[in-house]
């Protein structure tokens, strides 16, 4: 059935003329912690559409080099995510998140369900996006984890502000010392766009573990317990439909008891048709 499901949205993109977008990029990340010194992810996103449907995929191999033994860890994603529009205003979502690693008590074949619903006007957004992922290799007990976000923005005359709330519950995390059974964050991001150019500067506080954002297509490392974020996001907008971006993140999290930071420089490049 989710076969023939795929064929039907693909075909119907196909018949007219859907527009197609692609952004290939790379992100290196330097850690401050005992255990790891840096990582490489290479990836890919792509988007057809054409109304009232949006077909997203996007694949990423990442390589994290720890300090004992030079040890590499190696976690693979591929992301499929399925948008539905009714009526110009209204987006309904939903999609799977692929997890292939190194490490199988946490994430060895993980598949990660994502839902969603958004409303769009002119002005404003208001949307809510729910995720389920269900850890079955951890012991004695596998985790069933369910996170929530709902989010908001609104467009100013000269800028858009967005604001969102996490909140992620772990069934089963009563046999496990250093695991919640919830986690609340909050987060903020400001947003400007002048002539060829647009910037972003966003950051959130809290609590966040197992979690999935960038609406599903990003997955937090397992192993640590994330309690803020910081990023800055600059994108040139040339005249042949393309964008070149840079985007900063800086993250604070605390890893087998041990308070460390990443420093992450992502780039970019959008191509649309």
């Amino acid at each position: 059935m989710k076969k023939l499901y795929i064929f039907l949205i693909l075909t119907t993109l196909l018949m007219a003329r859907p527009s197609l977008t692609i952004l290939p990029y790379y992100t290196f990340t330097h850690y401050n912690d005992p255990h790891k010194t840096s990582s490489n992810t290479i990836g890919y996103y792509g988007a057809l559409y054409n109304f009232p449907y949006l077909l997203e995929l996007s694949a990423s191999y990442n390589d994290i080099l720890y300090k004992s033994s030079k040890l590499h860890y190696e976690q693979t994603e591929i992301t499929i995510l399925s948008s539905y529009f009714l009526k110009n205003k209204l987006k309904l979502k939903g999609g799977l998140h692929f997890v292939a690693s190194d490490f199988r008590a946490a994430n060895e074949g993980l598949v990660a369900t994502i839902a969603g619903l958004d409303y769009h006007s002119k002005k404003k957004e208001l949307g809510i996006s729910l995720y389920h992922s269900h850890y079955r290799h951890y012991k004695p007990k596998s985790l069933s984890v369910f996170q929530i976000n709902p989010h908001f923005s609104y467009n100013f005359a000269y800028f858009e502000l967005s604001a969102n709330y996490n909140y992620i519950h772990v069934c089963n995390n009563k046999f496990y010392s250093d695991i919640y059974a919830n986690y609340h964050s909050f987060g903020l991001n400001l947003s400007k766009k002048w002539g060829s150019w647009s910037a972003s500067l966003g950051g959130w506080i809290g609590k966040r573990a197992f979690a999935l954002e960038d609406n599903g297509f990003t997955l937090y490392n397992l192993s640590q317990l994330y309690t803020s974020g910081l990023d800055a996001k600059l994108i040139y907008h040339t005249r042949h439909k393309a964008d070149i971006a840079i985007k900063y993140s800086h993250k604070k999290y605390i890893n087998y008891s041990k308070k460390g930071y990443s420093d992450a420089i992502t780039s970019s490049f959008a191509y649309k048709w």
